[in-house]
């Protein structure tokens, strides 16, 4: 109803923001050694202990330091603790005093041969020890993948304070030994002799390793950009793995990596043929990025950027068969290059692709049609690969999506840069100036010119909410590909206090967009570029403090004294009321609660102030209704930033399902116009429901007023209807029902004879030429003279058009014989409600499907054994166009065993034998005098096993039997 995502998606070139790490810790763990668990590498023998071994300086403070290099098994895991015995020589110097002995450092290494390359640095400050103790890092999250070399090194940095020898023992561990290690990486240096290790203790966990497919991303999501460079058409700034391995330490799970792909290709034409190559050392170079993020542990995700615009800004209202060739051979490339990496690398057509009207938003789904045909073409992983189609145009131009070959395999993607003049200025600009402070607490007064006024919490809510409904709602993951606010570097020069205020509200709006992304179902990536939060080469973090509120952590409150904000805020609702809980912020002496039926439309006043306690119950409340809510903890320095929303819906009925239905508060609407005092919810006039929306009249003159409200989707070509009270003795003469498409586009009615003490029923179709959403929906009231009094307006309703759901099926293994029957669950909230057909795509051929009631039915075959049956099972309106779901399951019918006969006996003129075998098929006996002709003599249906089966003895001299399975039988 809304369509606020427009504030959120707007162009962006390159800014960047400069970024608490995952809770590493560095202790002394005492004089006995790690007990190793099953997966762990480990070297605890101390007979070899001496100083100096095969010439190696093995002191902390040695540059470079020593390291230990180690190999890994068969299995993927994780590194998640390193242990060091110090070598209790006493030859250290205040080693033991944190006073006088600087930051210790553990590094990890990937080897290649003798060559280490540095993908990560810990580092923390000395806790104390005593020398022969075993010092042991531990909450590590290193990816370690099967059968190579990594390294590790400990020390201090050289620049004084005491040292530490470190405990060597005889090589017991033949899978690395002790070497001096350069800090940066390079070539190691190890003993002549290779007679020594370490002595340490690497805790290892296993990593996953079972991806399903139907997950696009981890959940929750926390992602990043490597902004700047794979992109970057000015050149490719150098990066490491080690940012990778910093991030995924830090609480990132995926990271987005924009590419350039039209910008390092070629036109090649030969012949009549036209194509576009890509400069293969380009696509190496990407591969070894992506190759170092998920060596990481991470989802990736590559497009195609800006690349000096050649497709995304040159939409037009028709198809470029230049520009649609490029797209079918730059993916076309792509896939092939990776159609060996699974579905945690992800494909994404376009960036910000600049869609003007509904028109050039069909010219770019062709694009994308061309884009996702092209990948599927190519096979491999890329058959079950998520794709990803891009908008920064309103989603209900984007109503429909490519048709895919895969069903479900296929996302969204909007960016948020949300209010602009805060998150991409850092200076005045000629369109606006900048502003400095977001978030209602985080306005400074002492400049409240900078202010941001709109969109603030409420605008990311409300956005994202579309999204939402649009699209997740209705099973189509959407991902948050951007977002980001620009630093205010002139303001850390010019103005500490401004700047303090300012870098609160940053990390406020980072905390906020991220939280809310995640509380709509939604995957967002912060947009990061060198250096910010942590450094493209050597991964050392430079931004602590965004990393925490990017991953989970908290924001710092407002500078004035004000507490942290509440957390952790819960909605659970019953018949008529809702329970509400948190988790208090720092520092608070009371909470305000704020409500609304709209997410991101809570009041700007509190329905509850001065509550001492972290728990409200909410009561008489609609049935049937969803409220939304929010947060504020307070004390006498003033309020904190708002908490997540949270919603829940109160069960029963909504007395009225209209889409403006006023029962809990205006939706919205204002008045315009003197002769309209106000404007407000009331029990006094109900169409339906319980409650209207009052419209109360205070002229003194004639005169022209209006109820209306904004940014509202409604389908062109549609009818809305309002609903009016006219009470008598009122002065209105006429009703003019109105709206304004997105182009302005002006639209009305006219209502002159009305029903005084009734609701009169007005309409208004919406031109089928009608660009929606809608700026502009209401009615305007003209009145003969001045007039004091009040009118309703109440169930403001059109029809609503949505595509079915059909609820996820499960797979299943069976048996030949054994049946897999259930009715497929579909729901239509279309407005009226749609007639919903089945019908089963593909699949096995003997499989039924009943077309009404979407009862499925399949009895694997004898043929079918040691088979896998993969169904995709549609649902479909009576609409015109008719809108569908699918979805896609699988059969497994296991392998047939061959029954046995035993037990067989002959006694009393009766002939029996023993039949087992597999539970599920149907068995029949047949018996032959000949070995030619077979007669079935017994048939059951997927008997209980084993059973015993009898034959009288006849006249005939030989008889053979055998067992046959179905089914099918006779």
């Amino acid at each position: 109803m809304n369509t606020a995502i427009h504030s959120l998606v707007l162009q962006l070139f390159a800014v960047g923001l400069a970024g608490s790490l995952c809770a590493q810790t560095f202790t002394d763990v005492g004089p006995a050694a790690p007990i190793p668990g099953a997966n762990d590498i480990s070297q605890l023998s101390t007979s070899g202990n001496q100083t100096w071994p095969d010439g190696l300086n093995y002191f902390t403070d040695n540059n470079p330091p020593v390291g230990q290099t180690f190999t890994t098994g068969t299995n993927a895991m994780n590194l998640v603790s390193v242990a060091i015995k110090t070598a209790g020589l006493n030859s250290g110097n205040g080693y033991g005093t944190p006073a006088s002995t600087p930051t210790y450092y553990l590094r990890i290494y990937s080897m290649s041969n003798s060559t280490a390359s540095l993908f990560i640095t810990f580092s923390a400050a000395n806790p104390g020890f005593t020398d022969g103790h075993w010092l042991q890092w531990s909450g590590l999250n290193v990816p370690l993948v099967t059968n190579k070399t990594y390294a590790f090194s400990f020390g201090i940095q050289p620049t004084g304070g005491g040292y530490a020898a470190l405990a060597v023992a005889t090589n017991a561990y033949a899978g690395g030994e002790i070497a001096i290690i350069p800090i940066n990486g390079g070539t190691i240096t190890t003993g002549g002799s290779h007679k020594f290790d370490a002595v340490f203790e690497l805790g290892l966990r296993a990593a996953a390793t079972s991806i399903p497919a139907t997950m696009p991303l981890p959940s929750p999501t926390y992602g990043w950009n490597l902004g700047n460079t794979m992109e970057a058409t000015w050149g490719v700034p150098y990066v490491t793995a080690a940012p990778f391995y910093t991030a995924a330490n830090a609480g990132f799970n995926a990271v987005r990596i924009p590419c350039a792909w039209d910008f390092n290709a070629t036109t090649n034409i030969t012949g009549n043929a036209t194509n576009y190559p890509i400069n293969p050392t380009y696509m190496a170079q990407v591969k070894q990025v992506v190759d170092w993020a998920m060596g990481a542990g991470m989802y990736v995700m590559i497009n195609d950027h800006w690349d000096d615009g050649w497709m995304e800004n040159n939409i037009g209202a028709s198809v470029n068969p230049a520009i649609n060739a490029k797209m079918n051979s730059y993916w076309t490339q792509i896939a092939t290059a990776f159609a060996g990496y699974d579905n945690r690398l992800l494909f994404a057509g376009a960036n910000e692709p600049n869609v003007n009207s509904p028109a050039e938003m069909t010219t770019l789904m062709f694009y994308y049609q061309t884009f996702v045909s092209a990948v599927r073409g190519v096979g491999g992983n890329n058959t079950n690969r998520w794709l990803v189609l891009q908008n920064i145009a309103d989603p209900s131009w984007m109503n429909s999506l490519p048709t895919d070959s895969t069903p479900n395999r296929l996302m969204v993607e909007y960016h948020c840069y949300s209010p602009a003049q805060f998150a991409i200025l850092s200076s005045d600009a000629s369109w606006g100036n900048v502003q400095y402070f977001w978030g209602q607490a985080y306005h400074y007064s002492g400049d409240p010119a900078r202010n941001c006024v709109a969109p603030e919490e409420g605008g990311i809510d409300a956005g994202f909410q579309q999204l939402y409904d649009q699209y997740v709602s209705r099973g189509i993951p959407v991902l948050v590909g951007e977002f980001g606010a620009a630093s205010k570097p002139s303001l850390a020069a010019t103005n500490a206090t401004e700047s303090a205020w300012n870098r609160a509200s940053s990390y406020y709006w980072h905390k906020y967009v991220a939280e809310s992304a995640r509380g709509h179902g939604l995957s967002p990536f912060f947009w990061s570029t060198p250096g910010t939060p942590f450094d493209w080469t050597s991964g050392a973090v430079n931004d602590a403090q965004l990393i925490s509120v990017l991953t989970g952590g908290i924001a710092p409150p407002p500078p004035n004294g004000a507490p942290y904000a509440a957390s952790g805020l819960t909605a659970t609702a019953s018949n008529s009321q809702v329970a509400l809980s948190w988790t208090a912020g720092s520092g608070a002496t009371s909470y305000n609660l704020y409500r609304a039926a709209e997410s991101g439309y809570e009041s700007t006043t509190p329905f509850v102030t001065g509550l001492t306690g972290t728990a409200y119950t909410d009561t008489n409340l609609n049935s049937g209704t969803t409220y939304y809510y929010q947060v504020v903890a307070a004390n006498g320095s003033g309020p904190s930033g708002f908490s997540p929303e949270a919603h829940a819906t109160t069960t029963g009925v909504n007395p009225d399902s209209t889409q403006f239905n006023f029962e809990t508060d205006p939706q919205r609407w204002a008045a315009g116009g003197s002769p309209i005092a106000g404007i407000a919810t009331s029990t006094a006039q109900h169409f339906s429901g319980r409650q209207s929306l009052a419209v109360s009249f205070n002229g003194t003159a004639a005169g022209t007023s209006s109820a209306s409200v904004g940014n509202v989707v409604v389908p062109a070509g549609t009818t809305i209807t309002f609903h009016v009270w006219i009470p008598s003795g009122s002065k209105v003469t006429t009703l003019q029902p109105y709206l304004q498409d997105y182009n302005w586009a002006w639209t009305s009615g006219y209502y002159g004879s009305l029903t005084a003490n009734a609701w009169n029923t007005i309409t208004l179709a919406v031109p089928p030429t009608a660009v929606t959403p809608l700026q502009q929906l209401g009615i305007q009231f003209t009145t003969s003279a001045g007039w004091s009094g009040t009118c309703y307006i109440d169930s403001v309703n059109w029809p609503v058009t949505t595509p079915p759901t059909l609820a996820p099926i499960a797979n299943q293994t069976v048996n030949v014989g054994q049946t897999v029957a259930f009715t497929a669950s579909a729901t239509d909230s279309s407005q009226p409600q749609r007639t919903l057909t089945f019908a089963l795509l593909a699949g096995a051929t003997n499989a039924t499907l009943n077309t009404n009631s979407g009862a499925f039915s399949f009895r694997p075959l004898v043929t079918q054994a040691n088979s896998t049956n993969s169904f995709t099972l549609k649902v479909a309106d009576n609409g015109t166009p008719s809108l569908s779901a699918t979805q896609n399951f699988s059969v497994v019918v296991n392998p047939l065993p061959a029954p046995g006969i035993s037990n067989i006996s002959f006694a009393g003129g009766q002939f029996s034998f023993h039949v087992s075998g597999q539970s599920g098929p149907d068995y029949a006996i047949e018996t032959s005098t000949n070995l030619t002709k077979w007669t079935s003599v017994f048939l059951t249906n997927s008997p209980a096993l084993p059973f015993n089966w009898t034959n009288a003895v006849t006249n005939s001299p030989v008889r053979f039997y055998r067992i046959k399975l179905g089914p099918p039988l006779p």
